[in-house]
């Protein structure tokens, strides 16, 4: 019996239990988040938009982040 019950208290000895405290308040944050991903190759310089697709897409891009919700 002595035995048994050294062999339970090293295995819970080396279970390493932990007692953590866990908050129950929460944040709430209003609002999303966005990503934008804006290819920036050799290609945005034709010239089939004025000045040229990235000036386009910058000034596109600019309007979209001042804009309020």
């Amino acid at each position: 019996m002595l035995r048994i019950s050294a062999l339970c208290i090293l295995i819970l000895a080396l279970a390493r239990p932990r007692n953590v405290a866990v908050s129950k308040k929460t944040k709430t944050n209003r609002g999303i988040d966005i990503v934008m991903a804006i290819d920036v190759s050799a290609s945005m310089l034709a010239r089939d938009l004025k000045p040229n697709r990235l000036e386009a897409l910058k000034k596109v891009a600019t309007e979209f982040v001042n804009q309020k919700a």
